[in-house]
């Protein structure tokens, strides 16, 4: 099976022109959004922010599935072939896969009180909005064996 990991689907993306790789600071109070809104609406691109104020090490990426031409360059899929491709994938899902202590995945681990929700890079979608949220690219995931 091909390797079908995030980080191969961004690098799928921006091989593929698919997604623009902003390098320079950007604030997620205040600028991140509107960036990210003109990549997409304007140019048709997902974006991923790899200098985000305030936030050390972290990246952040959105609209990598925000059309079927993403979808599709993202997960090695022909264009045309998507929906048959997703209904059959989940009409017969294959079993997941356990990772090794060693995965990229467990690079960061924070539990307990060094979980600080103010760390992740959210941004401000609109000046009008409360606060930072997260949207629906984020999960928060309870391990069967230990909680």
């Amino acid at each position: 099976m091909p390797d079908q990991s995030f980080r191969t689907m961004l690098a799928n993306l921006e091989q593929q022109g698919e997604l623009i790789r902003f390098t320079k600071e950007v604030d997620p109070l205040t600028d991140m959004a509107a960036v990210e809104w003109k990549a997409f609406n304007e140019l048709g691109k997902a974006s991923l922010f790899t200098n985000i104020k305030d936030h050390g090490k972290w990246q952040a990426c959105s609209q990598i599935v925000g059309d079927r031409r993403k979808w599709a360059v993202g997960l090695n899929i022909d264009e045309n072939d998507l929906l048959d491709q997703m209904g059959g994938r989940i009409q017969n899902p294959i079993a997941a896969e356990l990772t090794s202590d060693a995965a990229p995945v467990k690079d960061i681990i924070k539990t307990g009180d060094d979980i600080d929700l103010y760390d992740f890079p959210t941004m401000m979608t609109s000046e009008k909005d409360g606060g930072r949220y997260f949207a629906s690219g984020i999960a928060v995931i309870k391990d069967p064996d230990t909680g």
